[in-house]
């Protein structure tokens, strides 16, 4: 068998003894949007140019009443200067479009604020993003999502909040170049008496054991959806994502356990987090 991925790392084991193991595990995700430091990054941050609908207008009217006088396009400039001034903290060179490894283009798609109190007013700023490769055909679209944040303020009023709620959000985007540290609680399933063996060896933190251990007992009976499971969770804690989703791909074949669709959600999201894409939408 290959060595541990350093991604997937056992933190914790927390069970009364003669209980089924539940074991905490951390893997680090990769950033969602591949963007680093050493490439140059060109800003856009544009209005939505949609005309003013029937239904937007009564929206407006609607706001007016709870004390908001401002719209999504006045809060271009901020997200602009707020988009600069963060990615060059994290190390970026902000240049001309011409020059650009890639281009984010940001739009603010919706305001809303509204006063809960004659001094406190909370607002929420909607955005979409686009990240484009200006040396693809046509700006190449490589990265598309989009991102919301709140913020409530005292005695400064409306456009005190959206400049924070600006912050917000585009702090919100750029979290995803960052690598995520991603943890799960993850039940093992001790159903079956042959899995005992490799949870006994669970529960004294002998986790390489606990897989030679239910492998033999798969090897002894394979039609156990439980050591198929147990091996499964095994097979994920050492970053053998490809074994891990077999396994529990043919434990759900036998049985319908929320626990086994849930562990191989997760597997799977791992494994194309190794390959650079993600099977949740994201």
């Amino acid at each position: 068998m290959g060595p541990v991925r350093t991604a997937l790392f056992l933190v914790l084991l927390v069970v009364s003894a003669g209980c089924t193991p539940v074991i905490h595990i951390t893997w680090n995700r990769p950033p969602l949007l591949r963007l680093s430091a050493s490439q140059s990054v060109a800003v856009e941050v544009v209005k939505d140019g949609k005309s003013v609908t029937p239904s937007a207008a009564m929206g407006t009217a609607i706001g007016v009443m709870r004390g908001q006088v401002m719209n999504k396009d006045m809060a271009v400039e901020t997200l602009r200067s707020e988009l600069v001034g963060q990615l060059q903290g994290m190390g970026f060179v902000v240049v001309d479009k011409s020059r650009a490894d890639a281009v984010i283009r940001m739009m603010p798609t919706g305001w809303s604020y509204k006063l809960e109190s004659l001094t406190t007013g909370r607002g929420r700023l909607d955005i979409s993003v686009d990240v484009l490769d200006p040396h693809g055909t046509a700006g190449q679209l490589i990265f598309h999502d989009g991102y919301w944040a709140t913020d409530t303020a005292e005695m400064v009023g409306e456009p005190e909040v959206m400049v924070r709620a600006s912050a917000r959000v585009v702090a919100r985007f750029l979290e995803d170049l960052r690598q995520q540290r991603v943890s799960a609680r993850v039940e093992m399933d001790d159903s079956d008496p042959i899995v005992q063996p490799g949870l006994e060896l669970c529960r004294k933190n002998q986790f390489e054991a606990a897989y030679l251990a239910l492998a033999q007992a798969l090897n002894k009976k394979p039609d156990s959806s439980a050591a198929l499971y147990d091996l499964g969770v095994m097979a994920e804690i050492r970053g053998s994502y490809e074994e891990a989703e077999d396994l529990l791909k043919r434990a759900t074949e036998i049985s319908q356990k929320p626990i086994y669709y849930t562990a191989l959600e997760r597997v799977r999201n791992a494994r194309a987090d190794n390959a650079g894409v993600r099977t949740d939408g994201r």
